[in-house]
């Protein structure tokens, strides 16, 4: 979807809750940040099917007890093939990104180095920013030296 504010996003429906009703996307989002780069952002979007309430969840803490551990390994697989399709859909020049939460553990850290290598499989090159108030900052820049086949392909 592209959306009137400049963002892209792109939407998973990864599940449904026969006990509760509720279903659950994958959202990964390009969303204007500065004049020359965008702002990446994933989140998993709990929605009731009966109310059409929507919550949206931006940290692993709030979703352990929804998912098994099994569950969140598949989610995080959505997450990274998702991120390629959106960097290959919109072939960003720079995006800047961070995590949701402050002072994450190594373990939360995990899926932000899976995310680093989603980005360079994309053609992007990556730097690591002094940490902002607790929050892990990462800048992509796109490296056009990879082969890209004329749009009439």
């Amino acid at each position: 979807m592209d959306e009137p504010d400049g963002s892209h996003t792109l939407s998973f429906l990864i599940g449904h809750d026969d006990a509760t009703e509720m279903i659950y996307f994958v959202n990964v989002t390009l969303s204007p940040f500065d004049v020359d780069a965008l702002e990446f952002s994933f989140a998993i979007v709990e929605a009731d099917t009966v109310t059409l309430r929507t919550r949206l969840f931006t940290s692993g803490k709030h979703t352990r007890g929804i998912f098994s551990s099994e569950e969140r390994y598949l989610i995080l697989q959505v997450v990274l093939a998702a991120t390629v399709e959106l960097l290959d859909w919109k072939r960003p020049q720079k995006v800047y990104r961070c995590t949701s939460d402050r002072d994450p553990p190594h373990k939360a850290l995990k899926k932000h180095y899976l995310l680093a290598w989603a980005f360079q499989s994309a053609g992007y090159s990556l730097t690591e920013a002094d940490p902002w108030y607790g929050q892990r900052i990462w800048w992509a820049e796109r490296i056009n030296t990879l082969f890209q086949p004329p749009e009439d392909c």
